[in-house]
């Protein structure tokens, strides 16, 4: 690839590491064969980078698709920090703890199930006790779209009424 032409060019490699360090890519893609297959062709692109060794068109790709990916999170993180705050009656400020019944009538309610058999082998964890779902788990959803397993969130919420990865208000009542 010619590193003169314009638009955006991965050839220099001291260019892309000022605008990123080298991490594991975390990559979104429903099927697990085709998530694995995108996180190898990154890694091998970001590796031949590292090395001084010349980029292939697929390694090109790879590079663009990791960009955006990331560039599409942080526009979608400001989005979620600039979305106004529904606003809170005096009763839930000053007393934001909540009954274990108050908690059960208002969170999402789902039971884990893996999108195909392959998926199993990468199933999620929740966030509050690091273990994987297993398939038919009672998965409680907050207001802010995070999961956890049902009796994690619930613990959790009775302290705290915040969701423990984005500290945004975890169920709202009106």
């Amino acid at each position: 690839m010619n590193s003169q032409g314009g638009g955006n060019n991965h050839a220099n490699s001291e260019d892309f590491e000022e605008q990123a360090p080298l991490v594991e890519p975390t990559v979104y893609a429903p099927d697990p064969e085709l998530r694995s297959v995108i996180e190898t062709r990154i890694q091998i692109a970001l590796e031949r980078q590292r090395l001084g060794q010349p980029l292939t068109f697929e390694d090109v790709m790879a590079l663009d698709y990791e960009d955006a990916l990331r560039h599409l999170n942080q526009q979608n993180q400001r989005q979620h920090e600039q979305q106004p705050q529904p606003q809170l009656e005096e009763e839930q400020i000053d007393n934001p703890i909540l009954r274990e019944e108050e908690i059960m009538n208002n969170i999402g309610r789902e039971y884990f199930e893996p999108i195909d058999a392959e998926s199993v082998q990468n199933m999620e964890l929740c966030s509050i006790c690091q273990v994987n779902y297993d398939i038919g788990d009672e998965i409680g959803r907050l207001d802010c779209a995070h999961k956890y397993h049902m009796s994690c969130i619930t613990q959790w919420i009775l302290r705290e009424n915040r969701c423990p990865l984005c500290n945004r208000m975890g169920l709202y009542f009106n």
